[in-house]
């Protein structure tokens, strides 16, 4: 019985350290991108730049000025799973005439993406662009890694 206890516990300590190292690999990608328009990535307004991406958690990016002066934690909770195999790692705006939303967080090649939440300001946009029936644009920044 005591045999059978520590086998079970050196089993589930050896699943824990495997969680451990993938969400560390997972944990702590930086990439580095420069995004030619002023863009809003949840409630926060960004000037047009340079900019680093760090995954810190699963759900969570880190996304900071070149000059260390912005920084925003964002909230990417759904998973996207890559829509042709070997996409590039990007970030993904929903553009309304001038008006740019982050939207979706690419990491590595044809791995997936996360969505990040969607803030009031654009949820208002897209009820106006709906009643123009005109769809939101989607523009894709490629990032490279750093």
């Amino acid at each position: 019985m005591k045999q059978k206890i520590l086998t079970m516990a050196a089993t589930v300590a050896a699943f824990l350290a495997m969680a451990v190292v993938t969400a560390n690999a997972q944990a702590g990608a930086k990439l580095k991108v420069h995004v030619p328009f002023d863009f809003a990535a949840e409630q926060t307004r960004l000037k047009a730049g340079d900019y680093s991406v760090t995954r810190i958690a699963r759900n969570e990016f880190l996304l900071r000025s070149a000059d260390n002066k912005t920084s925003v934690i964002l909230q990417a909770p759904v998973a996207i799973e890559p829509r042709r195999e070997g996409s590039p790692a990007r970030l993904v705006f929903k553009r309304y005439d001038n008006e740019y939303f982050l939207t979706q967080i690419w990491t590595y090649a044809g791995a997936e993406g996360r969505q990040l939440n969607t803030s009031k300001t654009e949820v208002r946009f897209a009820r106006q662009w709906e009643q123009k029936n005109t769809p939101a644009q989607i523009v894709e920044v490629l990032v490279r890694a750093k």
